[in-house]
């Protein structure tokens, strides 16, 4: 990503990762939305 910025914005689900974030109970991810549930609430 810090030699090719762009890949954010034109592969955020491949190359255009930030970061990896690792949870040590899996279930503290049970209230979180995936990206079809920030874009229900974000679409207007």
């Amino acid at each position: 990503l810090g030699d090719s910025p762009q890949s954010i914005n034109e592969d955020p689900y491949g190359s255009g990762w930030i970061c990896e974030i690792e949870l040590d109970d899996a279930n503290g991810a049970s209230g979180l939305l995936d990206a079809d549930g920030y874009r229900a609430i974000t679409d207007h």
